[in-house]
Protein backbone atom coordinates (compact mmCIF):
# COMPACT_ATOMS: atom_id res chain seq x y z
CA UNK A 1 0.00 0.00 0.00
CA UNK A 2 2.89 2.57 0.94
CA UNK A 3 4.79 1.70 -2.37
CA UNK A 4 1.47 2.99 -4.52
CA UNK A 5 0.83 5.70 -2.53
CA UNK A 6 4.66 6.78 -2.66
CA UNK A 7 4.68 5.90 -6.64
CA UNK A 8 1.89 8.11 -6.66
CA UNK A 9 3.18 10.72 -4.74
CA UNK A 10 6.04 10.61 -7.06
CA UNK A 11 4.66 10.80 -10.51
CA UNK A 12 2.73 13.91 -9.02
CA UNK A 13 6.68 15.54 -8.22
CA UNK A 14 7.74 14.43 -12.09
CA UNK A 15 4.33 16.03 -13.20
CA UNK A 16 4.39 19.05 -11.09
CA UNK A 17 7.98 19.51 -12.38
CA UNK A 18 7.19 19.55 -15.92
CA UNK A 19 4.38 21.73 -14.94
CA UNK A 20 6.60 24.70 -13.40
CA UNK A 21 9.51 24.17 -16.26
CA UNK A 22 6.55 24.82 -19.32
CA UNK A 23 4.96 27.78 -16.89
CA UNK A 24 9.10 29.48 -16.88
CA UNK A 25 9.48 29.21 -20.43
CA UNK A 26 5.95 30.41 -21.49
CA UNK A 27 6.71 33.74 -19.53
CA UNK A 28 9.83 33.84 -20.63
CA UNK A 29 8.30 33.82 -24.36
CA UNK A 30 5.96 36.61 -22.59
CA UNK A 31 9.07 38.82 -21.50
CA UNK A 32 10.43 38.75 -25.00
CA UNK A 33 7.31 39.96 -26.92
Amino acid sequence: MLIVISKQLNLAAVFIDLLEKEINRRNLIIKDL
